[in-house]
């Protein structure tokens, strides 16, 4: 312990901004456990022993025993809480790696920050396959906020660690390069206890703020909240039914918080609440039909607020048409027909036979989407036309106060003014990072720059239509096919006849698991992502 203490000391006078002074009183509490996960914070920070493959993992392990342990103060757990999840951010890995990088020109080398990145990403991955640290850490939230008014300080904390486990749970979802169909799986197991026991009742909590203290907390809880709940429902049977039992009550007081047109502000919130209601299948039971035609004509309807209102569409569209959000979709949903224009597609798009009809069986919910219609190789195709797309852009990415008096919206910008001191955006992109200006990267910006236009189609899944994270060849087609290992995983698990696509041959999950990435197109992809 001492030697412990003595390494943290030398390397918090070495490094005194790698982490604030919460670890400070982690090596002081005189916990070995507590001493141990400080000193593996440090030694990944530091890029010594404890960093690169291995350390991370080892340091999330650590960090999330001190979470769950109750008889330390709160203090101590919340310091840990908050290491642990910035063991997600780029940020953390890359706080003296800038100059080291920089070539002769002075740029950044992208795609090595980006494998420094990802090397350890994939490792917090791999710990998150083989242990049960998100069920340990959400129960020791849920053990918070049970007796919701008896502590506040405990409820407090409660809801920080199941935000914090949220975020870093997205991080890895839309980051991960290896295991992530294994990540996928393991979540599966554990949501259905997380998500009743933790989630759902942080999202209670989240919507009973009043409406006067709708500040820049309330609106990150709330964003994390939605976007978990959309990746652990995407086809989970068992969660789908358990977060749908709820869906329409929390939808009609999201609505009623933030609705009324000012979605304009947070597009990405609303582009999470479409992907969760097209994920649960528009509901759960004999009444589905009828909540999916109340819910995804709320739906619309602030769509519609938005797009006609002062920008907006554009990081939406972004986030449905072109998944920079990292949060999947269900094309194939029985409630994905009506939802088609917003996404992009027709009425014969990648929804399936499903989402056909689906559309059929429930109310004929009429969606206006104003588009050129232009000929491309024969066929009729809806395009905005650069002049829409760039007005939009400038409107969204220059804002002016001067001429935005709005009572209500000026109010909304007030509060986004106020800045929390835990504040972080949800997705860090590697060419965001200013290294020498960190002290600043937790709070500033949303990672999206809606400036890019879409993904080329080497990048997108044949099966699924989204971005790969882990992209394997179609080793029986003839011509160059890839897919991402997950949708394949869950086609050959969901399917009584599983087959590779657009051939005869069956899909053994098992053999699938093992195929080899195409590391290439993952290093293009984030090359990519890099330059977003």
């Amino acid at each position: 312990m001492e030697e412990n203490v003595e390494a943290i000391e030398d390397l918090l006078e070495e490094f005194p901004r790698v982490f604030p002074e919460y670890l400070a009183l982690l090596f002081a509490s005189a916990s070995e456990g507590v001493g141990i996960a400080a000193y593996e914070v440090l030694q990944l920070s530091a890029g010594g022993d404890g960093g690169g493959m291995g350390g991370s993992g080892r340091c999330i392990e650590a960090l999330s025993k001190v979470v769950c342990n109750g008889n330390l103060e709160n203090s101590i757990r919340a310091g840990c809480l908050k290491s642990m999840s910035e063991l997600g951010i780029p940020a953390t890995y890359l706080r003296d790696k800038g100059e080291v990088m920089r070539g002769e020109s002075g740029d950044m080398d992208i795609a090595n920050l980006s494998k420094l990145y990802t090397s350890n990403l994939n490792d917090l991955v791999k710990t998150a396959c083989e242990s049960r640290f998100v069920l340990d850490v959400g129960q020791a939230a849920a053990s918070l906020i049970k007796n919701f008014g008896s502590s506040d300080e405990d409820v407090e904390l409660g809801l920080k660690i199941i935000e914090h486990l949220m975020s870093f749970i997205i991080r890895l979802m839309v980051h991960a390069t290896e295991n992530y169909a294994k990540l996928r799986l393991s979540l599966t197991e554990q949501s259905p206890i997380v998500v009743p026991l933790a989630i759902l009742p942080f999202v209670e909590i989240v919507l009973n703020t009043p409406a006067g203290l709708l500040g820049p907390v309330f609106y990150r809880r709330l964003l994390f909240a939605i976007q978990s709940l959309a990746i652990l429902t995407y086809k989970v049977n068992t969660v789908r039914g358990i977060v749908g039992e709820v869906h329409e009550e929390n939808m009609r007081k999201i609505v009623r918080l933030i609705g009324g047109g000012r979605f304009w502000k947070h597009p990405e919130l609303l582009a999470a609440l479409f992907k969760l209601h097209i994920n649960i299948e528009g509901g759960h039971g004999p009444t589905w039909s009828k909540v999916h035609t109340r819910v995804s004509s709320m739906l619309l309807e602030e769509h519609e607020c938005m797009v006609n209102s002062r920008g907006g569409g554009v990081i939406f569209n972004r986030c449905v048409k072109h998944n920079v959000d990292g949060v999947p979709c269900n094309r194939a949903s029985r409630a994905f027909g009506v939802c088609r224009p917003i996404f992009g597609e027709g009425g014969g798009g990648k929804g399936g036979e499903r989402g056909g009809k689906a559309e059929a069986e429930v109310e004929a919910v009429e969606v206006e989407v104003e588009a050129e219609v232009v000929e491309v190789e024969g066929e009729e195709v809806k395009e905005e036309t650069e002049e829409e797309e760039e007005e939009a852009y400038q409107e969204e990415k220059f804002e002016s106060d001067s001429d935005w008096n709005d009572e209500d919206n000026d109010e909304d910008d007030d509060e986004d003014e106020e800045k929390d001191e835990g504040e972080d955006c949800p997705f860090l992109d590697i060419a965001t990072l200013q290294l020498d200006e960190l002290d600043d990267l937790f709070f500033e910006g949303t990672g999206l720059d809606v400036g890019r236009g879409p993904p080329p189609a080497k990048f997108m899944c044949s099966l699924s239509g989204e971005i790969m994270h882990e992209p394997i060849q179609d080793p029986y087609s003839d011509e160059p096919r890839y897919y991402d290992k997950t949708s394949l995983v869950q086609k050959g698990e969901a399917d009584e006849d599983p087959y590779w696509p657009r051939t005869k041959e069956r899909i053994d999950v098992g053999e699938v698991l093992k195929m080899e990435v195409d590391k290439r197109i993952v290093d293009e992809i984030w090359i990519w992502k890099g330059r977003m």
